[in-house]
């Protein structure tokens, strides 16, 4: 048996070599005392198993911490017998430290990417006071601001509702698996595209907000307590961004849904209405030469209407709705316009199957209840090194 330990605390017992190369005996696995090897994570695995690579032997591992499909981990090895007793080195733990940073500030905070939403207006008004060395740091907050008025949804703007491959790439949330390697060397470069997004734009303007902050003792108190006040926004902003990167990473490479937080404009300010699209495990087998079979869970807090629930399964064109309400006024309302919607629907091609509004008991129970059934949520609720 092989355990793993992080530089302080245990965090995996393999149990089962998987498939050996020929000549390897299963209790060394071809270690020496005091190797440094690396291991590669090939997948995650139900009941927090993993399968690892270690100098070509599939190992299967039991673990106390989350581990990422895809990622490298250096161990050195401790002990051959009795089992195999390797430990993390301190860049794996940094890795991890990283993780469970962002983590905790999105159960801490989840609607914190709304905030950047909410305050990029009156942080344009108050960059117009800026020096004019800083005139990039106007134009790309103009240009974030632009973006966010796009992506914005209410009554008169849409525009990215029916585009949320686009909504995710304006806001620069690409699916960066390198992602926690680059925050935990201390890199925060944007790269191609992502620079004329949100997150990429936020990047520029730090950059050039470090430079102008390194030497301040020119600056008079007024402007240093100003631009103190944007670089806390803008590494705010820049983190939220990155936390729902992050979140999406974990997610899918746990088998789980891909995470959207949409801004709706309400006339208190802007709130985040959350999407989760998944493919329908039970029904891959099902599939054979067909399309593929997507869920779209989509749960909204609205302010007349509180919180509704909208089930959507897609498969090609074909498409099945049901809205979950709290009462049957709502429901009676929301009735009122589906064959409208379905309409709509078909005008765009699609087969409407099913398209209905139910009545729940409970419809904020049915999000705490779809949420606990997804393995990113699982480990959002877990101290990594506890």
């Amino acid at each position: 048996m092989t355990t793993i330990l992080a530089p302080t605390t245990k965090i995996a017992t393999v149990t089962e070599i998987v498939r050996p190369p020929a000549g390897t005996n299963q209790d060394t696995l071809a270690l020496s005392l005091g190797d440094t090897v690396e291991a590669a994570v090939v997948k995650s695995l139900p009941d927090n198993q993993y399968l690892l690579n270690i100098k070509n032997a599939s190992v299967l591992a039991d673990s106390q911490v989350q581990l990422t499909a895809g990622e490298k981990i250096t161990v050195q090895v401790e002990r051959l017998t009795p089992g195999i007793l390797l430990r993390m080195t301190s860049t794996a733990q940094g890795e991890a430290d990283v993780i469970n940073k962002y983590l905790l500030l999105h159960r801490s905070n989840p609607a914190a990417l709304g905030e950047l939403f909410s305050k990029i207006g009156e942080i344009i008004i108050n960059a117009k006071t800026l020096p004019p060395s800083l005139t990039k740091i106007d134009s790309n907050l103009e240009k974030i601001s632009q973006i966010s008025e796009k992506i914005l949804i209410s009554g008169i703007n849409r525009s990215y509702v029916n585009n949320l491959t686009g909504y995710a790439k304006s806001l620069g949330l690409n699916m960066e698996y390198d992602l926690v390697k680059t925050l935990v060397q201390g890199s925060n470069i944007a790269k191609g595209d992502d620079r004329t997004s949100v997150k990429g734009l936020f990047m520029d303007i730090l950059n050039n907000l470090n430079a102008f902050m390194d030497d301040v003792s020119n600056l008079n108190d007024a402007l240093l307590n100003h631009l103190k006040q944007l670089r806390t926004f803008t590494e705010e902003s820049i983190s939220s961004l990155e936390t729902h990167q992050i979140i999406n990473v974990l997610s899918r490479e746990s088998d789980g849904p891909f995470i959207l937080q949409l801004p709706f404009a309400f006339p208190e300010g802007v709130r985040m209405q959350n999407i989760y699209i998944e493919r329908e495990k039970e029904k891959r087998e099902e599939e054979g030469g067909k399309s593929p079979s997507f869920r779209m869970t989509i749960f909204l807090d609205l302010d007349q209407m509180g919180e509704i629930t909208l089930d959507t399964r897609f498969q090609g064109k074909k498409i099945d709705c049901v809205f979950h309400c709290q009462n049957d006024d709502i429901s009676n309302f929301i009735s009122a316009y589906l064959e409208e919607l379905k309409e709509i629907l078909e005008g765009a091609g699609y087969d409407v199957g099913g398209l209905q509004c139910l009545v729940e008991d409970n419809v904020r129970l049915m999000r705490h209840e779809y949420l606990a059934r997804q393995p990113f949520n699982n480990r959002l609720v877990l101290n990594l090194f506890a």
